[in-house]
């Protein structure tokens, strides 16, 4: 009984043009790495490099930046963005991964692996604000990885603004910072 009805879903694939080739198509995927969350990173003529100082206010409770670009703000940041496209690797699929890098996710045949490193607001007197990122492109298969920090900067974004138009400013920064980077990942291997 089950050789007859595997020789019938085999029959059934058969007619449909393409599938045989669907189902033997090697699996390349992208795997992203998303960040744990916004850091921040401020300096001056007066404060010096005040890391995550711009996360709390000075009472200490959190500011409008804590809860921005958290991992599920930056999954609907990237659902819409074709990354594997972007990183070279047309038809991959893209799988998004909640949480560090923690090594029991087995490679594909092909594709790579993208870790978000760090995601910081960055505040300084002499260039304002900017959105950057230090994002890591693991090909699989062993060919050399690609790390680099990219920014984007965020001419009007204050930290006072409405929420909603932040958050907006902060989503649209992180899609161009990976828009840089994997143009700058793709030229690294040329």
């Amino acid at each position: 009984m089950r050789r007859l009805w595997i020789a019938a879903c085999s029959a059934a694939l058969s007619l449909v043009p393409g599938a045989m080739a669907i189902a033997q198509a090697p699996a390349c995927r992208v795997d992203v790495w998303l960040a744990q969350g916004l850091e921040t990173n401020s300096d001056g003529a007066v404060l010096i490099e005040a890391h995550n100082r711009a996360l709390r206010d000075r009472d200490g409770h959190p500011s409008m930046l804590a809860d921005m670009l958290t991992p599920a703000a930056q999954r609907s940041a990237l659902t819409g963005m074709d990354l594997p496209a972007l990183l070279g690797q047309a038809g991959s699929r893209m799988v998004l991964h909640d949480g560090p890098v923690d090594g029991t996710t087995a490679p594909a045949p092909c594709g790579g692996a993208l870790v978000l490193q760090h995601i910081v607001f960055s505040h300084n007197q002499l260039s304002r604000t900017a959105l950057q990122g230090i994002f890591a492109w693991r090909p699989y298969g062993g060919a050399r990885p690609f790390t680099t920090l990219v920014s984007t900067p965020l001419p009007h974004f204050t930290i006072d603004a409405d929420p909603v138009s932040a958050d907006s400013a902060l989503r649209v920064a992180l899609v161009r910072n990976l828009e840089q980077f994997a143009g700058y990942a793709v030229a690294a291997r040329r």
